[in-house]
């Protein structure tokens, strides 16, 4: 009837306007159907197997706010708060860039005193002179090859301890509370997420249901254990034997090892699976409603040992993990969640030492097995595109052993980088950049 008494060029603003609400009012209902409400502080009514529903109360995943509690929706934040989220086709290639490389702005540590008094454990004397960024991918790599060859590596146990005590000061308790436990965690128990950070979780009876009683880790040290990074370095490194030879080895996110045994080794005792991967095909992809596609368990099989996912990183990744967590079978691995306390714990370490931004997660896991073994030893971790260190000559270094991928810049990898070669320079672990049989 309103309309109807408008002049023509009334009317056609009103019908505008009469289109634009009912685009609002579509929008809401599509939102409505697809069980996410967005109505104050949390998120509310998404469906879930039975199974799932007893875990947080009833089919409400966030509307008790004793499970999670959200302040903002995952659409707004997932580019801003999840640099690990996978966005791209190459699932393994792209997964293993953002896990294993880090955030994509990750700064060098600077005004380090030499005499240590800063609380680093060790001094940065001549290498500080050549890390300059804008030179990263200007022949750094040249210099830094030359460094290593000088340097006679040595232990220092006595570095080594240090550093290892630095972290527990800061509450990093990797035998006890590196993974979810029933010894590490209660029913109520308030458990926070990392880049998330304005979500927690409170645990419920059937959470407790999904994790292992106690840690393998308690009471117990490791030996001399290998870190394994995924950079193109390792390829026709021969290094698998020697990897292998290790008391225990960890890898990060699921890489391929069939076919490349020879330069990185069969061996898994440990291997991080990044969430974002349950959203891949190679995978099979986790809904809610449905079960696990097959390639998921085929995937995994090779894996032995822990299955760690650290799916306190973003909550939206939580419900996937538990999915995974239930589906999951194979005789000689567990699948377990990384407790966000002690990766809380070791960024806090390093913030100190002016590495604010998100650990990466092969730089994560060297400072838990700092914390878990005698000795540790780093491969594949090396973030330029070139070496000369195994046939003599400038040669191209794939991003990834196993996938050429596309290179992006290393300035994200700086600080990390950085950090690792001098703790090989003093002694505190050991990098291995070349070829292992000419060791």
């Amino acid at each position: 009837m309103i309309v109807t008494t408008l002049t023509k060029m009334d009317q056609k603003k009103a019908w505008v306007m009469v289109i634009v609400l009912a685009g609002c009012v579509l929008t809401l209902l599509l939102r409505k159907s697809a069980n996410v409400v967005e109505n104050g502080p949390m998120l509310v009514h998404l469906d879930m197997p039975d199974d799932l529903a007893n875990m947080f109360g009833d089919t409400r995943l966030l509307e008790d706010p004793d499970t999670v509690q959200s302040l903002a929706t995952p659409e707004a934040n997932a580019a801003e708060d999840d640099p690990f989220r996978y966005t791209g086709k190459s699932s393994v290639a792209d997964l293993m860039l953002k896990s294993l490389h880090g955030s994509s702005v990750l700064t060098a540590l600077q005004n380090s005193d030499s005499d240590g008094d800063n609380g680093t454990v060790y001094d940065e004397s001549s290498i500080a002179d050549i890390w300059r960024e804008e030179d990263m991918d200007n022949g750094t790599w040249k210099i830094f090859e030359e460094e290593y060859k000088k340097i006679d590596w040595r232990q220092n146990k006595d570095g080594f301890n240090r550093w290892r005590a630095e972290l527990v000061t800061y509450g990093v308790d990797s035998r006890n509370s590196f993974l979810v436990t029933h010894d590490s965690v209660e029913v109520k128990r308030v458990l926070p997420f990392y880049i998330s950070t304005q979500h927690s979780y409170t645990v419920s009876e059937y959470f407790m249901s999904l994790i292992p009683e106690s840690s393998p880790y308690s009471g117990k040290s490791l030996g001399r254990c290998v870190v394994m990074g995924n950079s193109g370095n390792l390829r026709n490194s021969g290094c698998g034997k020697e990897i292998d030879a290790a008391d225990y080895v960890f890898r990060c996110n699921i890489p391929p090892l069939r076919d490349f045994e020879n330069d990185v080794g069969l061996k898994t005792n440990l291997t991080t699976m990044n969430p974002s991967m349950l959203d891949t095909k190679e995978y099979g992809t986790i809904a809610i409603t449905r079960d696990i596609d097959y390639p998921y368990n085929l995937v995994l099989a090779p894996y032995n040992g822990v299955i760690l996912l650290p799916c306190f990183s973003h909550f939206f990744y939580l419900r996937k993990c538990i999915k995974a967590i239930k589906q999951y079978y194979q005789k000689n691995a567990n699948m377990t969640f990384l407790h966000p306390e002690n990766f809380m714990a070791i960024w806090e370490y390093w913030k100190d030492r002016q590495m604010t931004n998100l650990p990466s997660t092969g730089f994560y896991i060297i400072n838990v097995a700092a914390t878990l073994c005698d000795s540790v030893d780093v491969y594949g971790f090396w973030p330029f595109d070139k070496t000369a260190l195994r046939s003599g000559q400038p040669e191209h270094v794939m991003y990834h052993y196993y996938e050429e991928g596309t290179w992006r810049p290393v300035h994200d990898m700086t600080g990390e980088f950085r950090q690792l070669f001098q703790l090989h320079r003093d002694g505190v672990l050991r990098m291995h950049l070349g070829n292992c049989t000419s060791r």
